[in-house]
This record gives C-alpha cells, sequence and structure tokens, in this order.
C-alpha cells in the first residue's frame, strides 16, 4: 500500500442524529486583496444536527500558522441551519496565500473532520493600477473639482497612499 486510506462510518437511519457541524463556504468579502489592509472574510456554519448549537468557536488562519489571526464565537446556530460570521485577516506580503477558516477545538464540531474547516486562496497585492480614460482637456488634473472624473478617482484612491493608483489617459 502507497498510502493511508481514511474511512469514515456515517450512521444512517435510528432515532437519533450524530452531531455534525460543518464550514461550508468561506469567502473573500473585498474584490481586491491589498496587502497591509484588514481584509474581512465571510465564513458560513452549518449545524446538520437537530439540536440547536451553542457557542460554536470559528478561527481564520492564514498559510500553515497555527495561530489564528481572528477568531469569533457564534452564540446560536438553528438546528439544520447556517449562520454566516466575517473574520478578519491582514496579509503582510504580496502573493498567492491559503486562507482557511477551521474550528479551533475540532473534537467540539463532530468527528467528521474534513468538514471542520474550509480553505480559500487569495492573491494579496501591493497596488492596482487602474487606467481612466476620458474626454477631458488635458490641462485639467484629476484633482479639479471640475474635471468629469473627479469624484470617481476620489472613490477608487481616497488618500494619496492608497494601493489603487489611478493613471490619467485623455482620449484625444
Amino acid at each position: 500500500n502507497s498510502g493511508d486510506i481514511d474511512v469514515y462510518v456515517v450512521r444512517v437511519g435510528g432515532k437519533k442524529s450524530a452531531r455534525n457541524w460543518a464550514i461550508t463556504k468561506i469567502d473573500s468579502y473585498h474584490g481586491l486583496t491589498p496587502v497591509g489592509h484588514p481584509l474581512r472574510f465571510e465564513v458560513v456554519v452549518s449545524n446538520n444536527d437537530d439540536q440547536v448549537a451553542e457557542d460554536v468557536a470559528v478561527s481564520l488562519y492564514v498559510g500553515d500558522d497555527t495561530n489564528a489571526v481572528d477568531t469569533i464565537t457564534v452564540p446560536v446556530v438553528p438546528a439544520r441551519g447556517t449562520t454566516a460570521v466575517p473574520l478578519y485577516a491582514s496579509l503582510k506580503q504580496p502573493g498567492h496565500h491559503e486562507i482557511r477558516a477551521a474550528f479551533p477545538r475540532p473534537t467540539q464540531a463532530d468527528g467528521l473532520g474534513k468538514d471542520n474547516q474550509n480553505r480559500l486562496v487569495v492573491n494579496a497585492v501591493e497596488r492596482v493600477q487602474v487606467l481612466m480614460v476620458h474626454d477631458e482637456d488635458a490641462t485639467r488634473t484629476l484633482e479639479d473639482p471640475e474635471h468629469e472624473c473627479y469624484f470617481l478617482n476620489i472613490a477608487l484612491a481616497p488618500v494619496s497612499d492608497h494601493y489603487v493608483e489611478v493613471v490619467d489617459k485623455p482620449s484625444a
């Protein structure tokens, strides 16, 4: 045999169902994942039991780090229901990062370890360049309140050292 084989026994039928909590979804709340900025992740906790789950702890991890970057305790997850919770992380360097949501105490959840965590890969960036093509006169800058793209520029890059860099290009 070249490797181990995991076997899980799932009880089917009977009067009492085994407790089964799961992390069924993790998603980035932001479209961009800039380095050094707090990022919000939405984690969905499922309770596949007939009983209400109380005080369910969920943690967020970055990469192989065993220390959670954020943890939240969900007061109640309804029976046969789900609850979405926000967790936050800040990435320290550009590149691809694995984000993992997991129950910090796996034995608290249940014996089916495969669904006690969920993963997401994000690409952290230092800067994002946005090309803004417009019909304005080249003598006006984006900082001019009369410029047609003035408000869009502020929305994209609200401060001078923002991770979005707006590149100004008149169409003519």
